[in-house]
């Protein structure tokens, strides 16, 4: 049975493309019905296939990063659907490791490949189908994440470290971050929705949306609300045998996960008041005869109000908003409590509580 490296398709998902390999006899195979029957296409003879990418809007344009003989990484494309290939650059930079990220939905030309280099991964970009590649970009950390418009204007990257948080480019400028803070595993933009794969542990979802670019994100999914296979799928069922007796292994570490419920309900009790206590008193009247303070106060600046000042009849609310959004805005997102968690997890569950004490307002959930 073959393995397979990767696999790719376009945007009406006709037409699909699988990378078998790596084994150094590696091939593309090919579909044209949405995966109902596949045939066998060019055949990459003397190289290990890394990653694959079809043109969105092109399935004759198909793009393969392999390496070659000694582990020299090369860039392979395709003008017949993948039918045949051609070695089109071995030039990456000094780069160990490269990654298709993305081509272009638009213009079939445009590619963007990951390339690792020490530590840290650098982005390239080329705009002649692969020729030519320069850095647009650059993490100190392993690039994990990358999105891609569906104009092809925007570009947001992620590496594996925190501090570098969610970058965005607009239309080829410098990437500035944005506001999101997550623990990014990976990003994907889809039909105007930023999706973002975060940290269980401590972001306390493992899939989130972003509406405005990344500069908030709600949470979508948490891996502690799984219930294992339906009911439908009974023990007879390929689900049910093979998820069935498995599922409280894989489940028991889920629940134990030390997320509590978001705090984000508001109440409206009176907040302590922060004037003092001392009053200083003023003369009643002064060197013109006027009235100069109310009851013995002295009067503030005119231009000024009162800072702290409630309105009268009212209660200023109060809020307490936790960094974990909610995963539903009608229901409490609270989870059963298994039991006390593993040291680990309740080491990084805590050290994220103690690291949220600015508070994030999300625009409400996708």
């Amino acid at each position: 049975m073959r393995g397979y490296a990767d696999v790719t398709n376009t945007f009406d998902g006709r037409t699909m493309v699988a990378l078998g390999g790596p084994t150094g006899d590696d091939a593309l195979v090919l579909s044209s019905d949405g995966g109902r029957s596949w045939t066998t296409g060019a055949r990459l003879m003397g190289y290990f296939s890394e990653t694959a990418d079809v043109a969105p809007n092109d399935p004759m344009r198909v793009y393969v990063t392999a390496y070659a003989s000694g582990g020299i990484p090369v860039l392979l494309r395709s003008d017949d659907g993948g039918r045949t290939v051609r070695e089109v650059t071995r030039n990456f930079s000094d780069a160990q490791g490269i990654y298709l990220a993305g081509v272009d939905a638009r213009r079939p030309d445009v590619l963007y490949v990951r390339a690792t280099r020490g530590l840290g991964t650098m982005l390239l970009k080329s705009e002649d189908g692969g020729m030519t590649l320069r850095s647009i970009g650059e993490t100190r950390a392993e690039m994990v994440g990358f999105a891609l418009s569906d104009d092809g204007d925007t570009v947001w990257i992620a590496s594996t470290s925190r501090a570098e948080g969610i970058r965005r480019s607009v239309r080829g400028g410098p990437f500035t971050r944005v506001g999101g803070d997550v623990g990014v595993k990976c990003l994907r933009y889809h039909a105007g929705l930023l999706f973002v794969c975060a940290d269980e542990v401590t972001d306390g979802y493992a899939l989130g949306c972003s509406r405005d670019g990344g500069e908030h994100i709600d949470p979508l999914l948490s891996l502690r609300r799984l219930t294992g296979s339906p009911a439908a799928c009974g023990g007879d069922t390929p689900v049910g045998s093979t998820c069935g007796p498995i599922w409280p292994t894989v489940s028991a570490p889920l629940r134990s996960i030390d997320a509590s419920a978001p705090a984000t309900r508001c109440s409206t009790t009176r907040a302590p008041s922060t004037r003092s206590r001392t009053r200083r008193r003023c003369p009643r009247r002064g060197d013109d005869g006027r009235r100069r303070g109310r009851r013995g106060r002295c009067p503030r600046d005119a231009e000024r109000p009162r800072a702290g000042r409630r309105p009268r009849g009212g209660s200023r609310p109060r809020c307490a908003l936790d960094r974990r959004p909610s995963l539903d805005a009608g229901r409490d997102a609270s989870v059963v409590d298994a039991g006390p968690a593993p040291p680990l997890l309740a080491t990084a569950a805590t050290a994220a509580s103690r690291r949220a004490r600015r508070p994030v307002q999300a625009p409400g959930p996708c």
